[in-house]
């Protein structure tokens, strides 16, 4: 899946958009302290940006299975948002953007492509 912040692919032409996709991974506020405090007695450090950042890669998963079943091989403008939901409530991370068909249209582009394809990180080009 290609993914990107900005709003278009260079070398690539937009022919489809699909639909504005999500991921959006919660949980109690509690949770990140909780676990800190468990490792702290175990005698090691927390590692709070760790789990932040194994919470963001979860909800771009969620982002782009979504992007995958719509037949997506892109998401554009791709951002990131926290949320929390009153004092007591949840919080959460959430990666949002617009899932599209990107067609290759540069050389640059076409072996780009060809090489993720390889890989299996987008669907061949039919």
């Amino acid at each position: 899946m290609l993914i990107v912040t900005i709003e278009s692919l260079p070398g690539y032409e937009i022919q489809a958009v699909y639909d504005h996709v999500t991921g959006l991974v919660a949980g109690a506020p509690n949770t990140i302290q909780d676990w800190s405090n468990v490792l702290s007695e175990l005698g090691r450090p927390p590692d709070i940006p760790g789990e932040l950042d194994l919470i963001r890669h979860q909800a771009t998963g969620l982002m782009v299975h979504k992007a995958r079943q719509l037949g997506a091989n892109a998401i554009i403008g791709m951002r990131y948002e926290s949320v929390h939901a009153g004092v007591q409530g949840w919080a959460g991370i959430c990666a949002y953007g617009t899932a599209v068909w990107a067609q290759p249209v540069s050389l640059w582009a076409r072996q780009q492509y060809g090489k993720m394809a390889e890989a299996g990180r987008v669907p061949p080009l039919s």
